[in-house]
């Protein structure tokens, strides 16, 4: 039975990777797990959205997506702190990565289709 649980939770945070490299044309960070929670928030304020977690350094993250082909960097406008860094692919997807304060460690990716 622990067999088939475990594949079951496999094959789900395969398909939310995959989902999201296919229907939102963002790679998710190598290594980063699916967080349902984050994405049922983000998906409230969004058109589309999938979030995740992962333990890496966030300048690591960042260096990830700043070589991805098609992802802008975005700056904030002058005078505005944001504690997420953003990346922009075409019109209407973002990518945010942000550290989370209140977990050590944790680096919080959402790709957003607004």
């Amino acid at each position: 039975m622990k067999k088939v649980g475990f594949f079951v939770v496999a094959a789900i945070l395969v398909a939310t990777v995959a989902w999201a490299e296919d229907k939102l044309g963002v790679p998710v960070y190598p290594g980063a797990k699916f967080d349902a929670v984050d994405t049922k928030t983000a998906k409230q304020l969004a058109t589309d959205a999938a979030c995740y977690q992962c333990a890496d350094n966030i300048a690591k993250v960042i260096d990830f997506y700043k070589k991805q082909a098609g992802l802008k960097l975005l700056t904030p406008p002058k005078g505005v702190s944001s504690p997420a860094t953003a990346f922009q692919k075409g019109k209407d997807v973002q990518v945010r990565v942000q550290s989370l304060p209140a977990k050590a460690n944790e680096i919080r990716i959402c790709i957003v289709k607004e």
